[in-house]
């Protein structure tokens, strides 16, 4: 099961539930009333998932959320089964589903049940609930695909006088006045950033520089390096080469010679905490960030600058624990990219972490790191888990903000200081808005500025499912 939470909902009124169980797009228990535990379901309709992949969402009915959660949740995993296929179990924050690919035309059950760990005893108040649903037919473009399709061309034709430059078939497109995230010389640092990014995300690193990074004080007190690392592609390290001669930005070798990829995280993580430590031991703070993120740099560097923030033993971002009022489990799937088998990591729960997208670190959490790196082992691939269990070593313990959001779960939050999951157009749309006066959100679109979205592109095949009710025949 794939783990994406998109909301919770409290419902609290028989009403509200009867009313929402014979909506357009959800599917709920009709019977709940105050008091019961209940599941509700998002299925696809009208094609409105797009992709081979039907990814049904399950909403949690309860009175009150966060009592819950203190008092059951936290012990608590959701397990379904598809058709009878067993899909397995995960913690009931994942409500996100992804079945298996190109299901087959006709009638499919989606029964799932909310289970207590330790006991195995069902939680749900009327036991098993059930989600049913017809796929009708595959057909060749949804809407929605058609709109990624649009806007993936969109994006190939605006990219490629970069991508001509980058393999080295043309001028660069277009230049900057100056790159003061980017100084050789820095007296008065005040902040590290270091991107983890793809090699060749030229396209992601190309939206952050002509944008958040071109806010950097004039004064480099903002530095921002591309955590990268070894291309394999000989192609695409002479690429990063030609980056690194233009905008002196990018971690290649022979200064970070790792293996550019996910696996590589925790090893880039420790790497970029020296790198800060060592070339600009005199600042105050450090951040990892994705190549996803944007960043407004006035108001974050505002706030360290004002004493807002402490400047030492500080570690926050998105604490996933906190936020949510409940543990994250280790992930015991074999099949999930972030697979921790008990060897590695015995614990029932991960310790509490902010995430991975964006997090603030001070400089000595920074130092503790690149001074034990040799001794500090890693959690898997999870460079986030990893950083917490390490500061677990100095009492630091990290602190939750608002005001880091990701657009996946949350869409478009005006207010943030850090966004994660943007694409390029996400970021750039966004930061010329705050720059214009406008709402920052003003225009927003799911498709457009979100990284890998609830709908995702990756073959021009879809599937039309319709709903099916409880009496086995599908809503008018």
């Amino acid at each position: 099961m794939a783990a994406r939470i998109a909301l919770w909902w409290c419902l609290t009124t028989v009403a509200a539930a009867r009313e929402w169980a014979v909506s357009d797009r959800f599917t709920g228990p009709v019977e709940h009333k105050p008091g019961d535990v209940s599941l509700g379901f998002r299925i696809p309709r009208n094609n409105s998932e797009t992709l081979p992949n039907v990814e049904p969402e399950i909403d949690l009915w309860v009175d009150d959320h966060a009592s819950f959660m203190e008092s059951v949740g936290r012990y608590a995993e959701l397990c379904c089964r598809l058709d009878g296929m067993d899909l397995g179990c995960d913690e009931i924050g994942s409500t996100r589903i992804t079945l298996p690919p190109k299901l087959s035309l006709g009638l499919h059950e989606l029964a799932c049940d909310l289970v207590d760990v330790a006991t195995r005893r069902e939680l749900l108040t009327y036991g098993t609930t059930l989600c049913r649903w017809t796929v009708v037919e595959h057909v060749n473009q949804t809407t929605e695909g058609r709109r990624l399709v649009e806007l993936a061309d969109e994006q190939r034709m605006m990219d490629e006088p970069l991508y001509r430059w980058w393999r080295g078939q043309g001028p660069l497109p277009w230049s900057l006045p100056q790159y003061p995230w980017a100084l050789s010389r820095v007296e008065k640092p005040l902040l590290i950033v270091g991107v983890k990014c793809a090699a060749s995300a030229i396209s992601q690193r190309d939206a952050m520089r002509r944008t958040w990074l071109s806010d950097a004080p004039a004064d480099g007190s903002l530095v921002v390096r591309f955590v990268i690392g070894r291309a394999e592609d000989p192609y695409v390290a002479r690429a990063l080469q030609r980056e690194l001669e233009v905008y002196n930005d990018v971690l290649i070798p022979p200064f970070l010679d790792l293996e550019d990829g996910y696996k590589s995280l925790v090893p880039k993580t420790k790497a970029f905490a020296s790198y800060a430590f060592t070339q600009y031991p005199s600042a105050s703070y450090v951040m990892l960030c994705d190549d996803d993120v944007l960043v407004d740099v006035e108001r974050l560097l505002e706030a360290m600058t004002t004493g807002s923030l402490p400047s030492r033993r500080f570690y926050a971002g998105q604490v996933w624990a906190e936020h949510f009022r409940k543990p994250t489990l280790p992930q015991r799937s074999t099949t999930h990219r972030n697979y921790l088998p008990e060897a590695v990591y015995p614990m029932s729960q991960l310790p509490p972490f902010a995430i991975g997208p964006h997090y603030l670190l001070s400089m000595d959490c920074a130092e503790f790191i690149h001074k034990n790196k040799d001794d500090l082992a890693g959690v898997g691939t999870l460079e986030d888990v990893s950083v917490a269990l390490w500061l677990l070593a100095l009492q630091v313990h990290p602190q939750h903000s608002e005001q880091f959001t990701n657009a996946r779960l949350f869409g478009c939050e005006a207010y943030s200081v850090s966004i994660a999951d943007l694409t390029s157009r996400g970021i750039r749309a966004i930061h010329a808005n705050r720059k214009n006066g406008r709402d920052a959100c003003e225009g927003y679109e799911e498709l457009a500025w979100v990284k890998t979205p609830r709908f995702k592109l990756q073959t021009p095949d879809a599937l039309y499912a319709v709903p099916v009710g409880a009496d086995g025949l599908a809503p008018d």
